[in-house]
């Protein structure tokens, strides 16, 4: 009977074809980030719209949309996971990463959220650059993925004018947060395998 022989270069070949081959599963986190970013992108822009406008009705409805904005998101997002459960055949460690960190990203500023609310409202939206780029930050540097990491950063200084400026400003530094943090990055993210 033959035995068979431990051949190093097959070996190495193989371990090759397992790297590679796990280059190209893709994690879907553009999806996320591109929803959630308009989301919540969404969310800022129309309680900053309903600052400046004078007629109360339109403005209780632009909060109305505000709110209604993130049902819509989570609706989305559950299509999308079970679409993604349906048709992966295996998932990356990535997405154990991605998940970890933005569930600790909404923990975190839900908490921060109902406990600002007694004191000021505006707290959570004036801290949100800086808790979304802080996520962002930690997942773009383990992803090697540089949109990320920028977005992340110039979202963590719109952190420092939200706290320099009017109440009403603060909602559009949080739009302009999420855009960079999250609808760029996402949008770049498409064509890697992040």
């Amino acid at each position: 009977m033959e035995q068979n022989q431990f051949n190093p270069i097959d070996a190495l070949q193989t371990i090759e074809a397992s790297i590679d081959d796990a280059k190209t599963i893709k994690t879907g986190a553009a999806f996320y980030y591109i929803v959630w970013g308009v989301v919540l992108g969404t969310h800022f822009s129309l309680k900053a719209l309903s600052y400046y406008t004078y007629n109360p009705s339109i403005s209780k409805m632009l909060i109305f949309f505000s709110v209604l904005v993130f049902p819509l998101g989570g609706i989305l997002s559950g299509l999308r996971k079970k679409w993604d459960k349906q048709n992966e055949h295996a998932t990356s460690k990535l997405e154990r990463i991605y998940f970890i960190s933005f569930i600790g990203f909404a923990m975190a500023y839900g908490i921060m959220f109902v406990s600002s609310y007694g004191l000021d409202p505006l707290i959570s939206v004036a801290y949100f650059p800086l808790l979304i780029g802080f996520a962002v930050f930690i997942v773009g540097g383990i992803t090697k993925h540089w949109p990320s990491i920028v977005g992340a950063i110039l979202s963590m200084v719109c952190c420092f004018f939200n706290i320099t400026s009017h109440s009403e400003d603060c909602y559009w530094f949080a739009a302009a947060a999420a855009l960079m943090s999250l609808i760029i990055p996402g949008l770049l993210m498409k064509n890697r395998h992040v």
